[in-house]
C-alpha cells in the first residue's frame, strides 16, 4: 500500500472547492470567474503529471476503466434514472430530461452544450464530470508521449514538444468542433501533465521557495487579467497566457499545500480527507446540479430576502459543500456503491 501524500490531497481539496465556487458564481463577477477557471481543473492534470510514470498499456486501460469511466457512467446512469422517473413525482425539485437527448449527452461527454457541425447534432452538457473522460484520454496521450520520448536522445525536449503540439492542436480543433469525450480538452491538458512531471523531476515542491510560489501566483493573476480560460471547450482569450497562468497557479497551490502539511506540520485531516475523496465530491456535486433544484431554491430564497449576490453565493457554496461532505462520509460505508466510486480501495473482487 502506497503511503498517501497529504499535500496532494490538500491540493485536490482546494481544486474541488474552486470548482464548486465557480459553479456557484451569482451575478456579474468576470474577474472572479477568470481567477477560478484558470486553475480549478488544470491543477488536477498537473497533479496527474506529477504522479505520472511510464506504464504498460494494460495498466493505463485497466486503471482508467475502474477509476474514471466506472464513476463517470455510474453518475450518468444515476442522473438519468432519478430525473426520468423522479420528475414525474416531484417536478419542482427534480429536473426533467429527454431520454434520447440525455443518452447522447452521456455518451458524447461535453462540459458545455454544443452543436456538432455537418450533422447539426445538438449535444447538451453533461457537466463537470466531462473532466473524467478528458483525463481518461489524457492519461493515454501522455503515456504515449513518455514512451516515445524514452526512445529519443533528449527525452525531456521531445516530451515538451509533443505536449506543446498537442496543446496547440487542442485549441485549434476546438475552434471548429467539440470532440467526443472532450478530446480537444484532453489534448490541451498535455502541457499540464508535462508541467507536473517537470515539477517532480526537479523537485520543485520540496526544494521550492517562496519566490517561486510568488512567481506562480503572479502568473495566475496575469492570466486572470488577460481574459477567460475555459478548458472544457478549448477556449482562452490568450491561450499562451492561460496555459502559463494555469501552471503557475497550480504550482502555487501545490507548494502552499506542501508548506501547510510538511513545513508547518498541519495535517488538516478533514481537508485532506475531502481531497482524498475528490472523485466522490465531483460526482455528487454534478449529480446535485444536474438532478435537483435545491441549490437554485437556496439562491432564490436568499434573493427574495434581499440579500446581495455575495451572500447568495456564500449560501449556495455552503449548501453544495455540505452536501459533498455528507456524501464522502456516507458513500464509503455503502457496499457496491463504494466499489463503483472507490474501486481502487473497494474492488468488487477482493485481491488475493
Amino acid at each position: 500500500m502506497k503511503k498517501r501524500v497529504y499535500w496532494i490531497d490538500i491540493s485536490r481539496a482546494l481544486g474541488m472547492l474552486m470548482i464548486i465556487m465557480v459553479h456557484s458564481n451569482i451575478g456579474n463577477h468576470p474577474m472572479w470567474s477568470n481567477f477560478l477557471f484558470t486553475v480549478n481543473v488544470p491543477i488536477f492534470f498537473v497533479l496527474s503529471g506529477y504522479l505520472s510514470r511510464e506504464k504498460k498499456w494494460s495498466e493505463v486501460f485497466s486503471g482508467g476503466n475502474k477509476n474514471l469511466l466506472l464513476p463517470y457512467f455510474t453518475t450518468v446512469i444515476l442522473i438519468g434514472l432519478v430525473c426520468y422517473f423522479g420528475h414525474n413525482y416531484v417536478p419542482n425539485w427534480i429536473s426533467q430530461i429527454n431520454l434520447k437527448d440525455f443518452i447522447v449527452t452521456g455518451i458524447y461527454g461535453l462540459g458545455t452544450s454544443s452543436v456538432i457541425p455537418k450533422i447539426n447534432l445538438t449535444v447538451y452538457a453533461i457537466g463537470a464530470i466531462w473532466f473524467l473522460l478528458a483525463m481518461y484520454l489524457g492519461n493515454f496521450l501522455f503515456n504515449l508521449g513518455i514512451k516515445l520520448s524514452n526512445k529519443s536522445t533528449n527525452s525531456t525536449l521531445f516530451l515538451a514538444c509533443y505536449s506543446l503540439i498537442c496543446t496547440v492542436l487542442g485549441f485549434y480543433i476546438a475552434k471548429f468542433i467539440q470532440l467526443p469525450w472532450s478530446l480537444d480538452a484532453a489534448l490541451i491538458s498535455l502541457s499540464f501533465y508535462f508541467a507536473g512531471q517537470q515539477i517532480r523531476k526537479y523537485d520543485l515542491i520540496h526544494q521550492g521557495n517562496i519566490y517561486l510560489a510568488l512567481a506562480g501566483i503572479v502568473l495566475w493573476l496575469l492570466s486572470m487579467k488577460s481574459g477567460a480560460f475555459y478548458i472544457n471547450v478549448g477556449y482562452a482569450t490568450n491561450p499562451a497566457m492561460a496555459v502559463i497562468g494555469a501552471i503557475g497557479g497550480s504550482y502555487f497551490i501545490m507548494y502552499l499545500s506542501y508548506c501547510i502539511t510538511d513545513k508547518l506540520g498541519w495535517k488538516l485531516q478533514a481537508v485532506q480527507y475531502y481531497g482524498k475523496m475528490s472523485l466522490i465530491v465531483l460526482c455528487v456535486h454534478l449529480f446535485d446540479m444536474n438532478s435537483f433544484s435545491i441549490g437554485n431554491k437556496v439562491a432564490l430564497f436568499l434573493g427574495r430576502n434581499h440579500y446581495n449576490d455575495i451572500v447568495q453565493m456564500i449560501g449556495l457554496i455552503s449548501y453544495r459543500v455540505l452536501l459533498t461532505i455528507i456524501a464522502i462520509i456516507i458513500i464509503p460505508k455503502i457496499p457496491i456503491i463504494r466499489s463503483l466510486y472507490l474501486n481502487r480501495d473497494y474492488p468488487f473482487k477482493k485481491r488475493a
